[in-house]
Parts: structure tokens; sequence; C-alpha cells
């Protein structure tokens, strides 16, 4: 999705380094704002981007080895080993799915396919009742995942259940680049991917924080808000900015996970967490709940600040950082 604008950014204490690499189909971006020696800053930059590769290689589900696609090969008939790390990213997953009342969810693969978000293909019919109840069965993580802490394994409930980490990959990642550069020593950074999950931090003294544009999901000449984020992360997320015409209709690749059927009633949801993968899926719960949802997510997550933008046009927001 391309609702943020990650342009040029306060602070910018004599020079920026920008760099840049493509990993989990989008394309990362690292800018260090710090004086200091060039070739280590660098370096400190591509480590990051290197921490973010190694996401995607847990993350993929068509790399070979990987510990997403072997779960979703393997784990409704066996149980399968994953890594520390992979271990960690699916308990962070399940707490976020029950304190979003499964508006966020992991599990919702089945119902993707159902609808064949992730092809390419221009038109056909919409999916019948029964098979978009068939997939909503293989869907909820908090039914379909089965973790065995002790031993590492994962196990999937129903033959056809599939994770998806499409809704939180990107901010995971971004939470592990930007430990890393923290642990350089870097002050001031800015990491996003893809413009939709951006994280930031910085500690030059008498600036707020980076500002960041959050363009209007129907018109992209327009602004509708800027978030100031300092020490935080900004996920923003809206059905428009990937469509497809299925049954002659135009609909966003977000699906309801409780429904079954594309998210139609907020344009638009954007909301700033310490944690990146945090603000992920609240971004997509949100959108999912719409105004619905401030009082839930809000009263959950009191160090999350929250936008949603209704059909109406009318935005609710809640928090400073937004304006």
């Amino acid at each position: 999705m391309d609702h943020t604008d990650p342009g040029p950014r306060t602070p910018d204490p004599g020079h920026s380094l920008r760099l840049a690499r493509l990993a989990m189909r989008t394309r990362f971006e690292v800018v260090i704002a710090d004086d200091g020696d060039p070739a280590a800053l660098r370096a400190a930059g591509e480590e990051a981007l290197d921490e973010i590769e190694r996401a995607e290689s847990l993350l993929s589900a068509f790399r070979d080895g990987a510990d997403l696609r072997r779960i979703n090969l393997l784990a409704t008939r066996e149980a399968v080993t994953v890594s520390p790390l992979m271990l960690g990213f699916l308990r962070q997953c399940l707490v976020l799915a029950e304190a979003t009342d499964g508006a966020f969810d992991l599990a919702i693969g089945a119902l993707l396919d159902c609808w064949r978000i992730q092809q390419e293909d221009l038109d056909r019919a919409e999916p019948s009742a029964t098979a978009i109840a068939t997939a909503l069965a293989a869907c909820d993580v908090r039914r379909q995942l089965q973790i065995d802490a002790n031993h590492r394994t994962v196990r999937l409930a129903q033959a056809s259940a599939r994770l998806d980490p499409g809704a939180v990959g990107k901010g995971w990642a971004l939470d592990r680049a930007a430990a890393l550069l923290r642990e350089s020593g870097i002050r001031n950074a800015l990491l996003h991917g893809g413009t939709s999950t951006a994280c930031a931090f910085g500690d030059e003294p008498g600036h707020s924080g980076w500002t960041i544009a959050i363009r209007h999901p129907t018109d992209p000449t327009a602004s509708i808000v800027h978030a100031y984020v300092r020490d935080a992360s900004l996920s923003v997320s809206g059905p428009h900015g990937r469509t497809k015409v299925i049954g002659g209709r135009t609909i966003g690749h977000i699906l309801d996970p409780r429904s079954g059927q594309p998210v139609s009633d907020t344009l638009l949801a954007a909301v700033i967490h310490p944690s990146a993968l945090v603000s992920d899926a609240l971004s997509t719960a949100l959108l999912v709940l719409g105004v619905d949802g401030l009082e839930l997510l809000s009263r959950r997550f009191p160090d999350a600040q929250f936008l949603v933008l209704p059909l109406d046009g009318d935005r609710r927001i809640t928090g400073p950082a937004f304006r």
C-alpha cells in the first residue's frame, strides 16, 4: 500500500545515509541521520537490511526450508520444529489475535486462497457462500495453531489451514532491524517497508519526531494527516492499496476474518505503537473493526495511538501524534 510518504525527515544533523533493499516483495529503506564515520554508518545500515532478509528467510511461503513454508506444508500432518525466533513470532501473533478478538488473524490464508487475493488474474466470479464458510472454518489462528513451547514445535488443527504473515511480517522485520541499529550505536534513524510501515527513533535535542505524511486513500495528491513518530512505529492499512475485480466489482485485498468478506466500510486505519509488529497487527484489526473498534483497541493498547477514516470521511483520532 502506498499510504505513507517516506521522504526526507527531521532530524538531519549534517547529512543522512540512505540504503535500500528488496525483500518480502517490497522495498525496504534505512535512513540514518547521524554524524560519524560513513563506513561505520553504512555497515550498520547494511546489517539492519541483512536482518530483514533473515526475517524473510523464516516467513517466506515459497522459499524451501523457510519455517513458514514447512508449517503450511507439513504441520497439518505432523509436529514441525521451528526456530526460537519463529516460535516467538507465532506466540506474539497469538496474543494479538486474542487481544483484537480475531480481527487480526495470522491463519487467514485459507480465506485469501478462497478469494484468490494473491493471484494475478483480473476478473473472476465471487466465491460462493459455501466456499467462504469452508474457508472460514480453517481460519482463526487461536483455534488452528497448536504450539508446544517445550519441544519448540507447532501443528495446524485443520488440513486446509494456512498461515499468512502478510499483515505483520514487515513490522516484525523492521523491529529486528531497528534493534540492531540501536545496538550498533545509531541514534537517529528511520526505517520503512513498502511505505505502509515505518519505524523511527532519534535523540536530537528539541525535535519532536520524524514527520510522516499519510496520503488520502482515494486521492494520492492529498494528505489527510501528518504523523509525528519518535521511538515508535507507524502502520497504515487500507483496502484500496491493491485491488481486484471479482464478479464485476472492485474490492480491496484486506478480508474480514470474521465474515469472510472484503473490508468495505473503512477507507483507512493508522496506528502508532512502540512495536512495528504490534502497529501492523492493530492497523489491520482497526481497518476490519472500523470506528467501533476504537474503544476496544484503545482500552487494550493504551500505549497506542489510532486514526480511522470511515466511508463518510469523518476521521477519528486518538492521541496527539496525528496532526
